[in-house]
């Protein structure tokens, strides 16, 4: 994207446009751009576990902005790396939608995951 961000752009919205959602992941580190946001066709922004574990007294003003900045902008939000029951409720009262974070469970192979689904879900036969 760094390299040649308009051909970046092309690609990802003819992506956008057979359906697929796109995410913006590890916002808040390395070369991650408010930019990104207004020119790539971002569904979702997956705050790094950086910025969601900032120990510094700024950090819930900066959580709060981004997380109502990408809400303004129809962005789902998803917080990285969260460490405890205190900081998922102080991201869902800022609007966060999503958490993803041991504290919720480990990694799951995909085909644990459509074992779970089915077992929770399971389709019933129509007549």
């Amino acid at each position: 994207m760094m390299e040649n961000p308009e051909q970046a752009r092309l690609v990802l919205t003819k992506l956008k446009e057979t359906g697929l959602s796109l995410a913006l992941d590890d916002f808040g580190t390395g070369y991650s751009s408010l930019g990104y946001l207004t020119q790539f066709p971002f569904d979702t922004i997956k705050l790094d576990k950086a910025l969601v574990r900032d120990a510094t007294d700024k950090r819930a003003i900066l959580l709060r902005s981004v997380i109502a900045m990408a809400r303004a902008l129809d962005m789902v939000v998803v917080a990285e790396g969260i460490e405890t029951d205190e900081d998922a409720a102080e991201l869902a009262k800022m609007g966060c939608h999503y958490g993803q974070s041991y504290l919720f469970g480990p990694p799951v192979a995909p085909d644990a995951v459509l074992r779970l689904l089915k077992e929770r879900f399971p389709l019933t036969k129509r007549a």
